[in-house]
C-alpha cells in the first residue's frame, strides 16, 4: 500500500464505516474488488440517507414503508448487507495498516532505533479505533435490521394473507372488537364493539359504537346465524354473544380465520346494514401493553372514574384497584387507560362506551409514527400478540395512507346507544338513517317517540313487543372539543380529547 501519513490512515479507517471501500482508495488501492465495494457501498449509503430523510420529511411515506412486508425485508437485509460489508472493510483495512506499520517499524528499527517506541502506540491507537468502529458498524445497522424484521413478523403474524379489500359505496367498514380477559371470566366475548367506517377518498373516519347488550337485530340473508342462532340465544340475548354463537358452529364458518368474529360480523352487518372489510381486535391486556409502548395517550376527563368493577370474582361487592381516576386533563398509562375504559361501577354501558372512544380518538390522533414503529417493534419482541386481524397485508399501505389523511379531519363519533337508540329494543330502520346520514357528513335527527322493534336474533315476534317510548332526541351533530363530532348531544360527555 505504500506508506502514508498517520491522519490519512486514521481518515481511511472512519470513512470505511459509511461507506466500505472509500478507504482502500483514499489510500491507493485500486483493485477491481475494492471499487465495486465502494459502489455497493455509495448505493446503500444513498438508501440510508432517503429512508433518513423521509423519517423527517415524509413520515407518512415512512408509515406506509413500514406496513409493507417486502419493503420491511429488503430494508432489514440491506441493513445487515451495509453492517457487514462496513465490518469487512474496517478489518481488512486495519490489518493492511497494522502491516504496512510493522513492516515499517522493522526498517526503521534498522535505520534509526529511536523512532521504535513510537510505533507500538500507533498499532494500538488503530486496534482501538477498529474495534470502536466495528461496534458502530454492527450496532447501528444491527438495530435497524431489528426493528425491520420485528416490525415484518408483527405484520405477518396479525394480518392475513391474500388480496387487498375493496370499499363498498366509497369507504372501507372495518370492525374493531376489544376482548377483556380478566380473572374470573369463564368466556371470551367481545367488550367493546366498533365499526371504524373509512372514506376511500379523504381518508375521514366515522367512529361507529354498538352497544354489546344490542338485542332483536336483524340476521343477513344466508348468514351462518339463520342456521341456528335463534334457538340459540332463546329469550333475546345480545349481540356480543354471536361471537360465542360462531366459536361454538365453526363448521358454519368454514373459510372464517375466526368462526367467532365472522358471526360477530354478521350480526354487526345485519344491525347496521354496513358490509364489513375485515376486522380487527385487541385483548384489553394487549391495549394496556400497547399505550405503555407509547409513552402514555392524552385524555380530557370530565368526570372521576373508578377503578372498580372488573373483575368481581364472584365476590359480593365490586373489586376496586386503586383511588379513582381524577377530573383534568390526565396522560394515562396503560393500567390507567386499561381502568378508564372498563370501569363498571357507577357508570353506564353509554358512558363506558364514549371513554371508550375517546381512548380510540386519543390513539388516532397522538400517535407518531415513530411511536407506531417503536411499539410495534416492543409488540414484536414479545412471546405472543395481543392483537388479530384478518386485513390482508397487501391492503395495509393503503388503509395507513387514508388513516394519516384522515388525522387532519375531525373524527366523527356515532354511539349507538341512549339516547339515540335503545339497545334492547333497537328501531333498526332509525339506526341505518342516522348511520347513512353521519358517514354523508349531515346532522343525525332525533330518534322517533315510537319504536318500531324489529325481529332479532331471539326469532320473537318484534311487532307484539314493540313498545311506546317517551320522546329522547339528541340534537345535530356538533363539534366536540377535539374537534369530532357526536351524535349524543345533550349527554354530557364523560371524555374528550384535547388537540384534535
Amino acid at each position: 500500500m505504500g506508506g502514508h501519513r498517520w491522519p490519512k490512515a486514521l481518515g481511511a479507517l472512519i470513512v470505511s464505516v459509511p461507506l466500505p471501500g472509500a478507504g482502500h482508495l483514499l489510500l491507493g488501492r485500486r483493485h477491481p474488488l475494492c471499487w465495486g465495494i465502494a459502489a455497493l457501498g455509495a448505493l446503500i449509503l444513498t438508501a440510508a440517507i432517503s429512508l433518513a430523510v423521509t423519517a423527517f420529511a415524509a413520515p407518512d411515506a415512512l408509515l406506509t414503508l413500514a406496513s409493507t412486508p417486502t419493503a420491511l425485508g429488503v430494508i432489514g437485509g440491506t441493513a445487515i448487507l451495509g453492517g457487514l460489508l462496513s465490518v469487512g472493510a474496517v478489518v481488512h483495512l486495519a490489518w493492511l495498516l497494522m502491516g504496512e506499520r510493522r513492516s515499517r517499524a522493522e526498517s526503521l528499527d534498522a535505520a534509526a532505533p529511536d523512532h521504535e517506541p513510537r510505533r507500538p502506540a500507533r498499532r494500538s491507537v488503530i486496534v482501538a479505533l477498529s474495534v470502536l468502529l466495528v461496534a458502530v458498524s454492527v450496532c447501528g445497522p444491527g438495530y435497524l435490521a431489528a426493528l425491520a424484521f420485528a416490525q415484518q413478523r408483527v405484520l405477518s403474524t396479525v394480518f392475513a394473507d391474500g388480496d387487498g379489500i375493496v370499499p363498498v359505496g366509497g369507504r372501507y367498514n372495518i370492525l374493531l372488537a376489544g376482548f377483556d380477559a380478566a380473572p374470573g371470566r369463564d368466556t371470551m366475548r367481545p367488550d367493546s364493539i366498533h365499526v371504524a367506517s373509512i372514506d376511500a377518498a379523504s381518508g375521514h373516519v366515522v367512529l361507529i359504537g354498538v352497544a354489546r347488550e344490542t338485542r332483536r337485530f336483524p340476521v343477513p340473508p344466508g348468514s351462518g346465524l339463520e342456521h341456528g342462532f335463534a334457538d340459540f340465544c332463546r329469550g333475546g340475548c345480545q349481540l356480543n354473544i354471536a361471537y360465542t354463537f360462531g366459536e361454538e358452529h365453526p363448521e358454519l364458518y368454514p373459510d372464517a380465520q375466526d368462526p367467532g368474529m365472522a358471526a360477530l360480523g354478521e350480526a354487526v352487518t345485519g344491525f347496521t346494514g354496513l358490509e364489513l372489510g375485515g376486522y380487527a381486535t385487541v385483548d384489553m391486556a394487549g391495549f394496556a401493553s400497547l399505550v405503555d409502548a407509547v409513552g402514555g395517550i392524552t385524555v380530557q376527563v370530565n368526570e372521576p372514574v373508578l377503578r372498580a368493577g372488573v373483575p368481581d370474582e364472584g365476590r359480593s361487592e365490586p373489586l376496586v384497584v386503586g383511588p379513582p381516576i381524577p377530573t383534568g386533563l390526565q396522560t394515562m398509562d396503560g393500567e390507567t387507560a386499561l381502568w378508564f375504559a372498563r370501569s363498571r361501577l357507577d357508570t353506564s354501558n353509554q358512558e363506558r362506551m364514549l371513554r371508550q372512544a375517546c381512548l380510540a380518538e386519543a390513539a388516532f390522533r397522538q400517535l407518531s409514527p415513530i411511536d407506531l414503529l417503536a411499539a410495534l417493534d416492543a409488540i414484536g419482541q414479545s412471546d405472543g400478540t395481543p392483537f388479530t386481524s384478518d386485513i390482508p397485508r397487501s391492503a395495509l399501505a393503503e388503509l395507513v395512507r387514508l388513516a394519516m389523511a384522515g388525522r387532519d379531519r375531525p373524527l366523527t363519533v356515532l354511539d349507538l346507544n341512549e339516547p339515540l337508540v335503545t339497545p334492547v329494543q333497537p328501531d333498526t330502520e332509525f339506526v341505518r338513517v342516522a348511520i347513512g346520514e353521519a358517514l354523508a357528513g349531515r346532522p343525525v335527527p332525533p330518534r322517533p317517540s315510537v319504536l318500531d322493534g324489529v325481529i332479532g336474533g331471539g326469532g320473537e315476534d318484534a311487532g307484539a313487543d314493540a313498545r311506546r317510548s317517551e320522546p329522547s332526541a339528541p340534537g345535530p351533530t356538533t363539534p366536540t372539543s377535539s374537534g369530532g363530532s357526536s351524535a349524543t348531544d345533550g349527554v354530557s360527555p364523560p371524555c374528550s380529547v384535547p388537540g384534535g
